[in-house]
C-alpha cells in the first residue's frame, strides 16, 4: 500500500509540473502577441512638429491651429484642434499615419500646409503666416429678413455663413489653396437646398467674387428607355450645365432598360442645359440625350427620352 500511495505522490507531482510548464508556455505565448500587436500599433502611427511663424521671422505663440485627415483634394475630415505653445509649435503624438493638412488662423493672418505622417516618424516643418485671401458674394435667399445665417461648407468643412440686408456675404481664408464653396439651408418642412461652386487657387489677399447666387431652385426628373434591352451593368450619368454654376452631377447604375435619376435643387435660370449618358463598363456602348430647358422655382421638370446605342468610334 506504501508503494501504491507513494507511486501515485510521485504521478501527481508530475502532471502538476507539467501544468505548470503548459501555463508558463501559454502565459508566455501570450505575452509575445501582445507585445506584437503593441510593436505594431506604434508604428502605425508617427509625430507632427510644426513651429507657426509671421513674416518677419518671429514666433507665432497662442494662435489657433486645425488638423484635418485629408480624405480627398476637397474634403477633409477633422482631426484635432489646438493653440500653439508659447514658442510657437505644434506638437502632435500618436497620429496614425497618413495625409493631414494643417490650418492656421490668426485674426487676418492664415496658413495652409499639407503633411504626410510616417510610421514612427517624426514630421517636422515650418508654416509661415500670410494675408488670408477672401471669398465673397451675394446670396437670394426666400426671406424678407436677410440678417440670418446660413450653414455653408469650405472644402466640406461645416462654416456659418452670415448674410447682411442685401445678400452680400464675405468668408476669409487661408491662402495658396483650392476651394470648394457649399451653402446649404432649409426652407420649412422641404428638403435642404444646396449649390457648389469650384473655386480657384487663391494667393495672399486676393479676393474671389462668386457672384450672384439664387437659392430658388427647382428639379428635374429623368427617365430614360434604352434600346435594346441592356444585357451588362452600365452607369447612367445625369449632368445639368448652366454659365453660373459648377455642373450638378448625379450618377445610378443601370441594371434593367430603364435609367430613373433625379436631379434637386437647381438654381433657377434660362438655357440649362441637361445631358444624361450612360456607358457600360467597356465604354465600348455609349447612350446620351441632351435637352435645354428654363428652371423655374419650385418646379419640377420629368422627360422621358428613348435612347438608342451610339457606337464609339
Amino acid at each position: 500500500m506504501k508503494r501504491a500511495s507513494s507511486a501515485h505522490s510521485r504521478l501527481s507531482l508530475t502532471l502538476f509540473l507539467m501544468l505548470i510548464i503548459l501555463m508558463i508556455v501559454v502565459f508566455g505565448q501570450c505575452t509575445c502577441v501582445k507585445r506584437v500587436a503593441a510593436t505594431e500599433t506604434e508604428a502605425s502611427t508617427g509625430t507632427i512638429s510644426a513651429s507657426i511663424l509671421f513674416a518677419d521671422s518671429s514666433i507665432a505663440p497662442h494662435v489657433l491651429y486645425r488638423v484635418h485627415i485629408a480624405d480627398t483634394i476637397n474634403k477633409r475630415v477633422p482631426f484635432r484642434t489646438g493653440i500653439t505653445n508659447e514658442n510657437g509649435k505644434i506638437i502632435l503624438d500618436s497620429v496614425p499615419t497618413g495625409e493631414y493638412f494643417v490650418e492656421i488662423d490668426s485674426d487676418s493672418l492664415g496658413a495652409l500646409a499639407s503633411l504626410l505622417v510616417y510610421p514612427e516618424g517624426d514630421t517636422t516643418m515650418t508654416i509661415v503666416l500670410a494675408p488670408k485671401a477672401y471669398i465673397i458674394g451675394c446670396i437670394h435667399v426666400p426671406f424678407a429678413d436677410r440678417f440670418i445665417p446660413l450653414r455653408g461648407a469650405i472644402n466640406e468643412i461645416d462654416r456659418t455663413v452670415s448674410l447682411d440686408s442685401t445678400g452680400f456675404f464675405s468668408i476669409a481664408v487661408p491662402a495658396y489653396d483650392r476651394y470648394t464653396f457649399t451653402i446649404y439651408m432649409g426652407i420649412g418642412s422641404s428638403t435642404t437646398k444646396w449649390i457648389a461652386l469650384a473655386l480657384d487657387t487663391l494667393g495672399p489677399a486676393d479676393t474671389l467674387n462668386i457672384g450672384n447666387i439664387s437659392l430658388f431652385s427647382g428639379n428635374v426628373r429623368v427617365r430614360a428607355t434604352l434600346k435594346p434591352m441592356v444585357d451588362t451593368m452600365h452607369t447612367a450619368r445625369l449632368t445639368v450645365h448652366a454659365d453660373d454654376m459648377m455642373p450638378l452631377i448625379k450618377e445610378t447604375t443601370v441594371t434593367d432598360s430603364i435609367a430613373y435619376l433625379t436631379a434637386t435643387t437647381i438654381p433657377e435660370g434660362l438655357d440649362r442645359i441637361l445631358t444624361l449618358e450612360i456607358t457600360d463598363a467597356t465604354r465600348t456602348t455609349r447612350y446620351r440625350w441632351e435637352d435645354t430647358t428654363d428652371i423655374l422655382a419650385d418646379s419640377t421638370y420629368e422627360f422621358t427620352p428613348i435612347l438608342i446605342p451610339m457606337t464609339e468610334e
